[in-house]
């Protein structure tokens, strides 16, 4: 037995003298949660990706290469952390409104090109509080249960090798296109679930 562990161990551990080639840890968005309510009634919320959470530094800095937007209104404060692919990592929040942290943490992987122009509005100083802006009805498919997996299927098909293998999938139509047309047919998909959007009635 003995033995045998042995030559398990020398095979797993002999590179015949050459390390392995670091490889990059893949970025895990799984969000995770912490909340809590402070003394006075104040939730105290943090949503955060597991990469997020795990980067060096502390979390009150910028993710590396990142950047982030934050409002204060009042006794309410809300920051969004974008990754440097442009990607939301991490929500904090600290407000006397009670906040679902499961419902907020289905921003945590996305783009943040998915939130109704948020930068663009953020920027030109439309943007009083992130949290309520986040919210909006407009966003509420962003929020449904299988939006997730209708973005995952379509950064699959953005991931494609190259443009050549991208069009066999998608023919002559633009990743723009694509994704708007994936959109319209989640909404219709669900529109049960989404009645707040008006889809238009064929003739």
């Amino acid at each position: 037995g003995m033995r045998a562990a042995d030559s398990i161990i020398r095979r797993v551990t002999d590179y015949g003298g050459v390390e392995p080639e670091p490889t990059d840890v893949p970025k895990f968005y799984e969000p995770n949660a912490i909340s809590v309510v402070l003394p006075g009634g104040v939730q105290f919320l943090n949503v955060a990706s597991a990469f997020r959470f795990a980067s060096d530094g502390s979390l009150e800095e910028p993710p590396p290469g990142g950047r982030y937007l934050e409002t204060a209104n009042g006794e309410t404060y809300t920051r969004i952390d974008v990754d440097a692919e442009n990607v939301i990592c991490g929500l904090f929040y600290c407000g006397e409104k009670r906040v679902d942290a499961t419902h907020v943490s289905a921003l945590i992987g996305l783009p943040i090109a998915y939130v109704q122009n948020l930068e663009e509005n953020y920027a030109a100083g439309d943007v009083k509080d992130l949290l309520e802006y986040c919210l909006d009805v407009k966003l509420n498919a962003i929020f449904h249960a299988k939006f997730r997996d209708a973005h995952r299927a379509m950064m699959e098909v953005a991931r494609a090798p190259d443009e050549d293998a991208r069009s066999v999938i998608l023919g002559p139509r633009t990743m723009d296109c694509i994704a708007e047309e994936a959109m319209f047919e989640f909404v219709k998909r669900y529109d049960h679930d989404l009645p707040h959007y008006k889809i238009p009635k064929a003739a």
